[in-house]
């Protein structure tokens, strides 16, 4: 539990040193990996999560890079232009999206 100690005027106060130094004891600890499993084992149990169509080929994530690989042409013309480029990949994952989900 992260301390949390009341300041001049009696609000809690969270100190940004304290928030670190917790997070780095949760990560020496392995905290994180624990909560994560845990949060999968509850939510497999619950039958909110099946753990049966995570894998690592053909996810969304890795389907959405392989189209992005498509348009290297693209993607090297208009990497200068950051802005540019951002919102071309933004147009591009929204045809994504706008494709799967109408």
């Amino acid at each position: 539990m992260l301390p949390i100690e009341k300041d001049e005027m009696g609000d809690p106060e969270i100190h940004y040193t304290r928030v670190y130094r917790r997070f780095r004891f949760w990560e020496a600890h392995n905290l994180f990996d624990r909560i994560f499993e845990g949060t999968v084992l509850q939510l497999h149990k619950s039958v909110l999560l099946d753990t049966s169509i995570i894998h690592g080929d053909g996810t969304t994530t890795e389907r959405v890079f392989a189209w992005e690989d498509k348009f290297k042409r693209l993607l090297l013309r208009f990497e200068r232009l950051s802005h540019l480029h951002y919102a071309l990949k933004t147009l591009a994952y929204s045809m994504i999206n706008l494709r799967h989900f109408c």
